[in-house]
């Protein structure tokens, strides 16, 4: 037998701030937040290497709402609240990784929306950084090394 209930699907609604979750919708909202960062990534990946002005300007709408998918994500986690330690840490930690992408993911849109390759290009890589800080972040030290 498990531990009780079924598993929960990650979800963007708002939370109050300090509002108290169990560990399994902290679980479900992380799954949620990765998958809207990976959901962006292969966003960017989909303009390829070179793309045009006018590409990159055509991809910004789907890009500014996908960036509107992670930052409902990370709002919800950085409102919740846990009363394990141990998880309520690795969620701070999260919600501080999650800014850092967040601010690259804006450049990345930024650059898209002034269909400007060279600014993309930079923000992409920056982002490539964002997104392997937080995973390092979350690995902790015995799997970091």
């Amino acid at each position: 037998m498990g531990c009780g209930g079924g598993s929960l699907e990650p979800t963007t609604s708002p939370l109050t701030e300090g509002a108290e979750v169990s560990p399994q919708r902290y679980l479900a909202d992380s799954v949620g937040a990765a998958g809207a960062v990976q959901s962006f990534w292969t966003l960017t990946a989909q303009l390829g290497p070179a793309p045009t002005p006018a590409e990159l300007r055509a991809a910004a709408p789907a890009l500014a709402a996908q960036r509107d998918a992670v930052r409902a994500a990370a709002d919800r986690l950085a409102a919740a609240q846990l009363a394990d330690q141990r998880l309520e840490t690795q969620r701070e930690d999260a919600v501080r990784g999650l800014e850092l992408v967040l601010a690259a993911i804006d450049q990345v849109v930024a650059a898209a929306e002034a269909g400007n390759p060279d600014a993309l290009a930079m923000a992409r890589e920056r982002l490539a950084a964002a997104i392997t800080s937080l995973r390092e972040r979350l690995a902790g030290p015995e799997e970091a090394g």
